[in-house]
């Protein structure tokens, strides 16, 4: 579908070329820039540092350009730093009865080799093998869409149809048990991953109610290394399976105006979600349904309901290679399940300085398979076993906020959240949740201007499911932001900002001993801890001369306790979990240039240090220098 859109794209552009040519003559000229110039990178250590560049030095360079020789508009953007990181988009209208847009963008990431740990040989199990030590891992993204829309010359009815592609290509880290035992295993995997999404639609003004039918199709492939193998005792194991898995939709949007004091609008989806090599098969139904009513301008009542249903099944017995030989499992039954959310808001404008808004809502969840309570057995057994969920939870949470304008200048906001859980679903979700935010916005001058906001979560759980849980679990996270702006005179701005974030969380952590029983390690505490610290300026010392430089640092750390305790025997500390200190270090600077009347020029000089205070084989430093010159006519 994706070459179709392309070819009516050429042809389109074909088709109208003789009546742009006609029209050229009194048409504006095309406006044409032209960049070159060198992208160079040093890098040094771990490749953290530049986690989302890629570490070869390059020509550089762009092209854009704009031509309008009405009733045709062309534009084309594109930049390009190297093979893996680039941008370009192409758009082009006729009459507003033909839309084409289309871009595509590359991005490289680089990815962290983890270690296990030093392997200690006199003990069997638990046992560390990295296949690939020091291997670097990489992904070459790209994103690509191509977008169509037709409109009929003298009716609100439009056709379009919208293509997306993403391909992930490189080489990642594979971590998985081996088995026979405990024993942990990391090596290489080469991954060439391909998702292709289609949609195509049609809406159209109907009077007060507009309208929008779509299709869509979605499907993921996994095309080399699609499963690993691993040699356990002569025998070839087949495991980490990457599958096929494809997704079909249909969708149906109505809404009134957007004008006026009454807004109705509703939406409608079903369709289907496989997986191409388990047979696991989702069939799912959406539906939304929004009321808005301002029955006078100072108060605004909003309703809003959403409905979802998903049933899933699978077969009931899978195939595997174990060491043994072929073995059949029983596969637990999929839960399928249907989701109720309803929530209404009162906004209230009380006073030109106070507007109070209020929230109520409640989310359902009801799952319809799967016995609870029922410990899973041990495979090959003769009959499928369950899920540890509750048949319901439900979510209730109220919200209450407002906005006051002390002074002219001086604005100030809070809001304040509490919510219950009835028979949370998981370990990390809450029983009962409140959170506040504040903030503070002055801007005493033109010149001038600050804000300040502060938020806190409060989270906790009572009683865990047992028997894999039990015990309790409290989470307090803060965040704190302060922000300054200061514009000296016309040339000159400055901001300074500051962030801070803090999450803390003691939860029991569940093990198993060696005949079988669940055993607790009561309040395990983890921390993270964030400052952060940035200062920016621009400055223009003379007419077409524009510099600016920006530097920050952020100090992180992090910790994970497990001593263990007269419970839970055998416990001394995960050490590859019980610290984490890094100083992330940050400068930018660029220079912009006027070089007359149809020439620029551009540099750019970037500096990183990300600094692993315990492990120093995470250090990592990246420069970056890009210098451009561009032409214009």
């Amino acid at each position: 579908m994706k070459n179709i859109l392309l070819i009516l794209a050429f042809a389109m552009l074909w088709a109208s070329a003789a009546e742009a040519q006609q029209a050229a003559e009194q048409a504006p000229l095309p406006e044409v820039k032209v960049t070159g110039g060198w992208y160079g990178i040093n890098q040094t250590g771990n490749t953290v540092a530049g986690e989302y560049y890629f570490l070869d030095s390059s020509l550089a360079g762009g092209l854009d350009f704009e031509w309008d020789p009405l009733p045709h508009r062309f534009v084309l953007e594109s930049t390009f730093l190297n093979r893996e990181d680039y941008f370009a988009e192409m758009d082009y209208s006729y009459r507003d009865v033909v839309v084409f847009t289309g871009y595509t963008r590359g991005l490289h990431h680089n990815l962290n080799h983890y270690t296990f740990g030093q392997d200690d040989p006199v003990t069997a199990s638990p046992s560390f093998t990295d296949l690939t030590a020091g291997e670097q891992y990489a992904i070459e993204n790209q994103l690509s869409r191509a977008f169509v829309r037709f409109k009929t010359p003298d009716f609100p009815l439009h056709l379009y149809a919208d293509v997306r592609t993403i391909d992930r290509e490189g080489t990642i880290q594979q971590r998985f048990l081996r088995m026979g035992g405990l024993h942990k295993v990391s090596e290489s995997r080469d991954i060439e991953w391909n998702t292709e999404e289609y949609r195509v639609g049609v809406n159209s003004h109907l009077g007060w109610i507009e309208a929008d039918y779509s299709h869509g199709e979605k499907r993921f492939e996994a095309s080399d290394q699609k499963v690993l193998f691993d040699d356990a005792s002569g025998t070839a194991i087949p495991h980490n399976l990457v599958p096929d898995l494809t997704s079909s939709s249909d969708t149906v949007k109505l809404h009134t105006s957007y004008s006026g004091r009454l807004v109705l609008s509703g939406t409608y989806s079903d369709g289907d979600r496989k997986n191409e090599d388990s047979r696991a098969e989702a069939q799912f139904t959406n539906t939304a349904g929004d009321f808005m009513f301002m029955p006078v301008t100072s108060v605004i009542v909003t309703v809003k309901y959403r409905h979802f249903e998903t049933d899933v099944t699978n077969p009931d017995t899978v195939d595997a290679v174990t060491v043994t030989g072929l073995e059949t499992y029983n596969v637990r039954d999929s839960l399928s399940s249907t989701r109720d959310v309803v929530t209404g808001v009162l906004r209230y404008r009380a006073t030109n300085r106070l507007t109070v808004r209020g929230e109520y809502g409640t989310d359902t969840i009801d799952r319809t398979r799967g016995t609870l309570n029922t410990e899973i057995a041990a495979p090959p057994a003769s009959a499928p076993d369950f899920w540890f969920l509750p048949e319901s939870t439900t979510r209730t949470t109220a919200k209450l906020g407002l906005t006051y304008r002390v002074m002219r200048k001086l604005n100030f906001r809070a809001d304040y959240s509490q919510t219950e859980v009835d028979n949370p679903s998981y370990a990390t979700d809450p029983d009962n949740a409140s959170s506040a935010r504040a903030s503070l916005t002055w801007t005493p001058a033109t010149w001038f201007n600050t804000l300040l906001s502060y938020g806190i979560l409060r989270e906790t759980r009572d009683q865990l499911t047992a028997p894999l849980g039990g015990g309790t679990r409290d989470a307090d996270r803060d965040q704190a932001l302060a922000s300054m702006t200061v514009i000296l005179g016309s040339r000159t701005s400055a901001t300074a900002s500051y962030a801070f974030y803090k999450n803390n969380v003691d939860q029991t952590v569940t093990f198993r001993n060696g005949l079988g029983e669940f055993v607790l390690e009561n309040a395990v505490p983890y921390e993270d801890t964030s400052h952060t610290g940035s200062l920016s300026l621009t400055f223009v010392p003379l007419e077409g001369v524009n510099f600016t430089g920006a530097a920050s640092r952020s100090y992180a750390r992090g910790a994970f306790s497990l001593a263990g305790s007269g419970t839970v025997t055998n416990v001394a500390g995960i050490a590859e979990l019980s610290e984490l200190k890094v100083i992330d270090t940050l400068y930018d600077a660029g220079l912009e240039l006027e070089l007359g009347k149809y020439a620029s020029s551009e540099v750019r000089y970037q500096y990183r240090n990300y600094d692993d205070r315990i492990d120093d084989e995470q250090d990592g430093t990246v420069k970056l220098v890009l210098a451009t010159l561009s032409f214009i006519w």
